[in-house]
């Protein structure tokens, strides 16, 4: 497997929730973030890691980063303005420009070695590869006058 290098975002400032930050929320007593982290840590291909944060989060990962003792170097950047904007400062972060980067959003703690190993080798293959589940809730499309007026079949 190609070398692999991983951007963590978790830029975010939790507006939606009020001010809490998903990626430090503890999910069974561990910070949301680490669930993510420990899964690419596990891969042998991977490099570095890049977490795009808030800079008044760094000393909270720094000290995650402590009890942890990765064996690749671990980066922490400003997030951005938006989504894109933090992806592309994880981008200017990384040490190493060759190999695989693999974006992935840090409040999402489901990933799976395999899933990523999946979609590394497809990039690797393809040009670039997106890991996606399908949509279960349903989906409404509404007009203009904010009638709905669709539901796209999910399947």
């Amino acid at each position: 497997m190609q070398d692999l290098s991983v951007i963590l975002v978790a830029g975010g400032q939790g507006v939606r929730m009020g001010g809490i930050k998903k990626h430090l929320l503890p999910l069974l007593g561990v910070p949301v973030l680490l669930y993510s982290l420990q899964e690419f840590a596990s891969l042998p291909c991977l490099k570095e890691v890049v977490i795009v944060t808030q800079p008044d989060d760094f000393p909270t990962i720094r000290m995650l980063l402590q009890d942890l003792k990765l064996s690749v170097p671990v980066h922490l950047t400003a997030g951005g303005a938006d989504r894109r904007q933090s992806a592309a400062n994880g981008f200017f972060c990384l040490s190493e420009q060759n190999g695989l980067v693999a974006i992935h959003d840090a409040a999402r703690p489901l990933i799976q070695k395999e899933d990523i190993l999946r979609t590394a080798e497809a990039a690797r293959k393809y040009g670039a590869a997106v890991l996606a589940a399908p949509v279960k809730d349903p989906i409404k499309i509404a007009g203009e006058d904010m009638v709905i007026c669709q539901t796209p079949a999910r399947e």
